[in-house]
């Protein structure tokens, strides 16, 4: 497995997904080598992550080069020098790593998972050099057909000639979501289709069953709780301010009833501090600093509501990982997002309720109902069904193991 991100990294919730299936894998008889980079490259770390690494799984790291890091001047730096993104220097000691761990390991399949895409670099490297089939894994896509404000032209045409040409040489491309996989199939319509296959991103039960017991019951305050960061992009809580300041404004809840809390967020971005103040929210949204991963989850089960933020049309495919926490938590999730995989899997799941942002009203209105749902105590009727249970950890992780499975010959 050659991933950036993975224990203790854990500025990203994608380091679950490689850490549950390098978890999971043994039990459908795959051992599984980490091949990843040095730990110092990671800005933010979850020590206490690692501790859930099995012993049967060995994590080999390797040096780097960081372009933003080793080779700016005055904060810049060429666009040749982030093809594919600026961890591309990591690339020459994984791969000679690589090589070594190949013969020694008696490797069988190569999986390789972005972002970053460097990842996939060394990887079509390897399986070049030993001829063995290799997996892809797209947790997000690699570039957006409109390139985000900001991407080097350079950049993006070469996303868009490496991604083809990797596709081409992997034996299978797994993505994150039913909306990814389909993008690619219209992306490469002269690939077999089978090629493509979905494979989301989900919750682990053993992470919920050693929390300590919270049983639901009414409190003085509704909470909303939003885990993970926030940004004008594709992030932002601003409606939602609105929505809470209406509400409050029409006397539909007191102001010392209602809580809002964002955990994870050390310093909120000037523009989210001056919202809250020119709407006298000062004592309702609170702003919590960042925990470690199972702190965190006890946060989900201290809430009421969970808040899910995401509305652009380049996340529109996308799912994040804290999704499935958030249902698996046993609270119901209030997503503000477009339609789209997220709104798939909320109508699946019927785990709570979904608005698109840009509708005031309905912000409003779905709003009321929650709160009328709190102040009669049955906000647990919005709860995540039985469906929940298709997004196990274990359950996809045999998924992705019957993938390997088949590209070895190992099953008929």
């Amino acid at each position: 497995m050659i991933a950036f991100h993975y224990p203790p990294e854990a500025s990203s919730s994608g380091v679950l997904r490689t850490l549950k299936y390098s978890t999971y894998l043994a039990e459908y008889d795959w051992q599984v080598t980490v091949l990843s980079i040095d730990k110092n490259a990671y800005t933010v770390v979850d020590e206490k992550l690692t501790q859930q690494i099995p012993d049967a799984v060995q994590v080999v790291r390797t040096p780097y080069l960081n372009s933003q890091q080793h080779f700016a001047i005055k904060g810049h730096y060429p666009s040749f020098l982030a093809i594919p993104d600026r961890w591309m220097g990591w690339q020459f000691w994984a791969v000679a790593q690589g090589k070594k761990i190949i013969p020694q390991k008696q490797i069988d399949l190569i999986y390789s998972t972005s972002p970053h895409a460097t990842a996939h670099v060394i990887a079509s490297k390897l399986q070049a050099w030993s001829q063995l089939p290799w997996v892809m894994d797209f947790r997000d896509p690699w570039y957006e057909e409109s390139p985000e404000l900001g991407t080097p032209w350079l950049v993006q045409c070469f996303a868009k000639y490496l991604e083809k040409k990797y596709i081409q040489q992997a034996k299978a491309v797994v993505s994150s979501t039913h909306d990814l996989q389909q993008l690619f199939i219209k992306r490469y319509p002269d690939l077999p289709q089978d090629k493509f296959i979905s494979i989301m991103n989900g919750y682990d039960d053993a992470d919920f069953q050693a929390l300590p017991d919270m049983p639901w019951k009414k409190k003085s305050q509704l909470i909303l709780l939003h885990a993970g960061s926030i940004n004008t992009e594709f992030r932002d809580p601003r409606p939602l301010f609105k929505a809470v300041k209406q509400a409050i404004d029409r006397h539909r809840i007191g102001i010392e009833q209602i809580k809002v809390q964002f955990l994870g967020i050390n310093q909120p971005a000037k523009v989210f501090q001056q919202a809250v103040e020119q709407l006298s929210l000062e004592t309702v949204v609170e702003f919590l600093p960042r925990v470690a991963y199972q702190q965190s989850l006890e946060y989900l089960l201290q809430a009421d509501v969970l808040l899910l933020l995401q509305f652009s049309d380049d996340t529109q495919s996308l799912v994040p990982a804290k999704l499935y926490e958030y249902l698996r938590a046993k609270r119901p999730v209030w997503a503000l997002i477009y339609p789209g995989a997220i709104s798939d899997v909320m109508t699946q799941t019927q785990g709570g309720w979904w608005v698109n942002p840009d509708d005031s009203d309905a912000l409003a209105q779905q709003l009321q109902t929650i709160i009328q749902s709190w102040q009669q105590q049955t906000l647990s009727q919005y709860t995540a069904n039985q469906q929940l249970k298709n997004f196990d950890r274990r359950v996809l992780s045999k998924k992705l193991a019957t993938v390997f499975d088949h590209l070895t010959n190992q099953v008929p």
